[in-house]
């Protein structure tokens, strides 16, 4: 069973409170999200604070000192579980998985990770948004899809096993690449783990649907370089500060027939529905 993940977070409470909102909503197994954030100066301290207060349930708020040593101690000391589940604070819950399929993927030696992104409609790659087709499946029904990830194109979706968003990992896996490489963020994290993949184990599976969506309204870690939406982070904070929150329907309405990711986001704000 998967019952808790860790969520990081910097300068977006607004965000950050959709994905709480979504995951609750949509995580039905959920225990525990561990939320590590920091913020870069008052103005956006101010919502988080705001957002502590709603008091959410099921939420341990961990403040970021420093942020390796924080994201080994909670995932070591933590997290009970025997699989491990890292998102961000723009990564949204929009169905349902069955992890009790876990215990049986992970059974194989071989599986290096389970995607709660990917399923057989999408052929579009997220990133670059050029035609990936979809692999060879070795295993495909409704509900399960088993590939060797090492036989497609390594910068794809379809062999991209390291994703830091919406992949399952072994907790014993993990740990292993949390205590090896030095990071800063989860940015400089993925990529240090995506040149140190591990290829013994070349297959990859996932439940065949799009239970996660990455919607980049903005770039927080500047050194990365994925595509995003322009709405500014500040923009956001002070619209929550005021008030406003993100209407679910701004995720849940999204077409994930082809990919995962949309950049052309129409936020529908709850309390006065204003639609930008």
């Amino acid at each position: 069973m998967l019952e808790e993940y860790v969520c990081i977070s910097k300068d977006r409470a607004c965000q950050l409170d959709l994905h709480i909102k979504c995951a609750l909503e949509k995580f039905t197994q959920l225990n525990k999200i561990y939320i590590l954030y920091t913020y870069s100066n008052p103005f956006f301290k101010q919502g988080y604070e705001k957002l502590i207060n709603k008091n959410y349930p099921k939420i341990e708020w961990i403040l970021e000192s420093n942020f390796k040593n924080n994201l080994i101690d909670i995932v070591k000391n933590k997290i009970r579980g025997k699989y491990f589940l890292f998102l961000c604070d723009d990564h949204y819950f929009i169905d349902t998985f069955k992890d009790e399929e876990l215990d049986t993927i992970f059974s194989n030696d071989d599986v290096h990770s389970v995607s709660i992104r990917l399923s057989e409609t999408m052929t579009i790659n997220s990133v670059t948004r050029h035609f990936m087709g979809t692999p060879n499946f070795t295993c495909k029904d409704k509900e399960l899809l088993i590939w060797d990830w090492s036989k497609n194109n390594r910068r794809f979706d379809w062999g991209y096993p390291m994703a830091v968003g919406g992949t399952i990992f072994r907790k014993k896996d993990i740990l292993s690449y949390l205590n090896k490489f030095e990071y800063k963020n989860s940015g400089q994290l993925e990529v240090k783990m995506n040149h140190n993949r591990m290829n013994y184990r070349y297959l990859m599976a996932s439940f065949n649907k799009c239970c996660m969506v990455d919607l980049p309204f903005n770039n927080i870690i500047k050194e990365m370089h994925n595509p995003h939406g322009n709405i500014a982070v500040d923009f956001l904070n002070k619209e929550f500060l005021n008030g406003k929150t993100i209407n679910t329907g701004t995720i849940y309405n999204i077409d994930t027939k082809d990919s995962f990711m949309t950049y052309d986001i129409k936020i529908i704000w709850d309390r006065d529905m204003t639609t930008l």
